[in-house]
């Protein structure tokens, strides 16, 4: 049995702060974040230096969305007829492509929140002293693939899913976490809905168990309420015993107590009747004759 494999949400808001970066960067010099392997996300735009407005060079800022939360972006410059450029390393020379060497993990909580002014640091920084001097080719870009040089950023996307395949990984895109979290929530729902419906059935079984019981007309009934008891959890249960109980005795039996012996009302000795028996006048006149 193989083990289940790990899954890599790209974090919700990733495209979102990577969009703000590109319109802060001017969409309509460039094309929306995007990449030939539709993983990562470059924004690529041509820099502007001061005083060398005919210079063609090109910056990618290349994003990894699973791990923009923890690393700065690649920067790339592109273009370049140069063979060195400080603080950058030479990666193909067929795009000029020159990579910055100083790309780390974000030094600060919640940085990379903040895309728009860590690149503003960079090139008011060290990365816009390195840009200075250097020398530009004519512009030889393709834009079928939808970046002007998408050689560099292939080799990484490729680079990328060899990594992940060797980790036993899979990559799930921002829209494909926002999806699963729908469903996450519709199963919530489902369950909280099922909740609701066993709780008013159980009630409705007690109310009618409880109408039963206070409405048995004979023991034998009751019996019959008990041997077919609903579930309806314990503390209910616990209520309907009670009223069972109740109801049992209210339909037992009443045994009159044995009449009092000497109780005047019933017995027939005259020695403890309240009232003094009459004489018999015809008796008392019997008695004088003669």
């Amino acid at each position: 049995m193989t083990a289940s494999k790990d899954i890599l949400w790209v974090p919700i808001g990733t495209s979102e702060k990577v969009q703000r970066l590109a319109v802060s960067l001017g969409l309509g010099r460039g094309r929306p974040p995007t990449s030939p392997g539709g993983r990562l996300l470059v924004i690529e735009r041509k820099l502007n230096l001061a005083r060398k407005k005919n210079l063609e060079l090109w910056i990618q800022i290349i994003i990894n969305p699973w791990e923009l939360a923890d690393m700065e972006p690649v920067i790339d410059l592109l273009n370049v007829d140069s063979q060195q450029v400080p603080n950058f390393t030479l990666v193909d020379k067929v795009e000029g492509r020159f990579r910055w060497n100083h790309r780390t993990s974000w030094r600060q909580k919640n940085q990379s929140s903040h895309l728009g002014e860590w690149l503003d640091n960079l090139l008011q920084g060290l990365l816009g002293d390195s840009i200075q001097h250097v020398h530009t080719r004519t512009i030889k870009g393709d834009l079928n693939s939808g970046l002007r040089f998408p050689h560099g950023v292939r080799l990484l996307e490729e680079r990328m899913i060899d990594s992940v395949t060797n980790e036993d990984l899979v990559l799930r895109t921002e829209s494909e976490h926002e999806q699963h979290l729908r469903v996450l929530e519709l199963e919530k729902e489902k369950k909280r809905q099922q909740t609701a419906e066993r709780k008013e059935q159980r009630k409705l079984l007690f109310d009618s168990c409880l109408v039963s019981i206070q409405t048995a007309s004979s023991l034998a009934e009751l019996k019959g309420i008990e041997d077919d008891f609903p579930s309806v959890g314990p503390k209910d249960e616990a209520t309907l015993m009670g009223n069972l109980k109740e109801r049992r005795e209210q339909l037992q039996p009443k045994i009159q107590a044995f009449p009092d012996f000497d109780n005047p009302d019933f017995t027939t000795d005259t020695s403890l009747s309240q009232h003094k028996p009459r004489k018999s006048r015809g008796i008392r006149e019997f008695d004088n004759v003669g």
